[in-house]
């Protein structure tokens, strides 16, 4: 905040400060102008102090800088009531003002010198995990908009590297991949480049922890699923089983896993898993029948299996029961 402060209207700060420290008992603090231009400034002041624009785009605080314009004028009528006998003080002052603004605008005139000071700031050692994600997304988010997808890929893998469970970087970082994989040199590269991010990152996870993590589970259930959008049920039922392993994943991604164990044949599977999920869904009272039943219909194969039923009278009571085909 402070810093923000300084590098838009550091000489209008120090002179309300300096004001108010050296000519308070001279202030007519009923004045209406006065009022005016000091509700008007702690205002501003007010909503740069609950916006974190160290988060932002490399300009942002040229957003900010219009809710301290009340400053500036704040300034002025100070300059203007206590040196209205010396001018050529106010108008250096207002000089130094004005070529300190100057100064701001020249230096962010340009984005692409904006942009590389910007990324000057990445060996900063004053950034926590959450800070560098954000700050990598932007970079990201800039790479994007120049259409530069493979470096914007690169920092947006950065970024969910810290924010794991940010779904709105995970979609822009499939975006690109989906672009790339359809166009450019290294499209080939791409087909599968994310989900193979994924389990890069699940993999570093568990080499970590001694047991899953909210990052861990997330990330399995995420990987899961998009196995599932492609038809590939082993490696949805490997990663949702992942997901579950230390019994604080998701109850909806345990249905749907109990499902596809289901819709695989893995009828022992299957009724461990509804078992599970009917014990903590429907203990106290059924919410969820649908599942009440599937664990009956599963259970149902297990004993055709135990009974040496041949796989194709199995296969048509499945179609029967489930009115699913394998």
């Amino acid at each position: 905040i402070l810093n923000e402060i300084l590098l838009v209207v550091p000489v209008s700060f120090a002179i309300v400060i300096l004001s108010i420290i050296f000519y308070w008992q001279e202030i007519d603090k009923k004045e209406p102008v006065f009022v005016f231009l000091s509700s008007l400034t702690l205002c501003g002041l007010a909503f740069v102090c609950v916006g974190n624009f160290e988060l932002g785009y490399m300009r942002d605080w040229d957003t900010a800088a219009q809710f301290l314009i009340p400053l500036h004028i704040l300034a002025l009528y100070f300059l203007h009531q206590f040196f209205k006998t010396k001018l050529h003080i106010v108008f250096s002052l207002v000089g130094i003002m004005l070529l300190q603004s100057g100064l701001w605008i020249a230096l962010n005139a340009s984005e692409e010198k904006s942009f590389q000071r910007f990324q000057a700031g990445e060996s900063t050692l004053f950034m926590n995990d959450v800070v560098r994600g954000y700050y990598y997304d932007q970079i990201g988010q800039y790479y994007e908009k120049k259409k530069q997808l493979d470096s914007s890929a690169v920092y947006y893998e950065k970024s969910v590297s810290f924010l794991l469970r940010n779904t709105s970087i995970w979609t822009r970082l499939e975006a690109v991949y989906d672009t790339l994989s359809t166009s450019g040199k290294n499209s080939s590269v791409y087909k599968s480049k994310e989900m193979e991010f994924r389990k890069e990152l699940i993999e570093k996870l568990e080499l970590k922890k001694s047991s899953p993590d909210e990052n861990f589970i997330f990330l399995c259930e995420e990987l899961g699923y998009r196995y599932y959008e492609i038809k590939d049920y082993e490696n949805a039922i490997k990663y949702w089983s992942k997901s579950f392993e230390d019994g604080k994943g998701s109850f909806s991604t345990l249905k749907d896993l109990a499902s596809v164990q289901l819709l695989t044949w893995k009828f022992n599977d299957a009724v461990d898993a509804f078992s599970i999920y009917n014990q903590n869904i429907n203990a106290s009272a059924v919410t969820d029948s649908s599942a009440i039943m599937w664990e009956e219909i599963a259970k149902y194969f297990v004993e055709l299996q135990k009974s040496g039923t041949d796989s194709l009278t199995i296969q048509n009571e499945f179609e029967k029961y489930v009115n699913l085909k394998k």
